[in-house]
């Protein structure tokens, strides 16, 4: 099965994304406390906790997630992310997870894709009125950064 299921009476329109990995975290430039970022399979939870993020970006061979795998408990929190991805994070533009545009930074990073297709976002609330977000986007970011916290934890 591809990237994406298409709806049945028109093979134009996308139905949902159906990636093989979810990658996703939160980074807050103002918050000198260390960050995760994530990387949900279809069956395993994986974190990278080297925070290096912010600054691997903007390498000349970019960030590249390198995890440990998370116990079945923490999976359990997360599975369903995987499968609730909105359609607005494939169809609008959005800046890739590598661009900065502020010195301050509030940013939802969220990467998805299979072996042929990978997409990378940022959505910075210092740049972006989250309020204005698309409703499943807004519910989808509010849904992730619970999830984070409750793995924090």
């Amino acid at each position: 099965m591809g990237l994406f299921n298409f709806i049945k009476k028109d093979k134009t329109r996308i139905d949902k994304i159906n990636p093989d990995y979810l990658i996703f975290g939160v980074f807050l430039s103002d918050c000198y406390s260390p960050y995760n970022i994530f990387k949900l399979t279809k069956d395993k939870l994986f974190v990278d906790r080297k925070g290096t993020w912010h600054s691997d970006r903007h390498s000349k061979k970019g960030y590249i997630f390198e995890g440990e795998l998370l116990d079945e408990s923490k999976f359990i929190i997360t599975k369903e992310l995987l499968f609730e991805i909105p359609l607005e994070l494939f169809n609008n533009k959005w800046e890739s997870f590598y661009s900065t545009g502020n010195k301050n930074e509030d940013k939802l990073i969220i990467g998805f894709g299979k072996s042929n297709f990978q997409k990378s976002i940022s959505i910075d609330s210092y740049e972006i009125e989250t309020d204005k977000l698309p409703t499943d986007v807004k519910n989808f970011r509010l849904k992730v950064e619970s999830i984070i916290t409750e793995l924090n934890k």
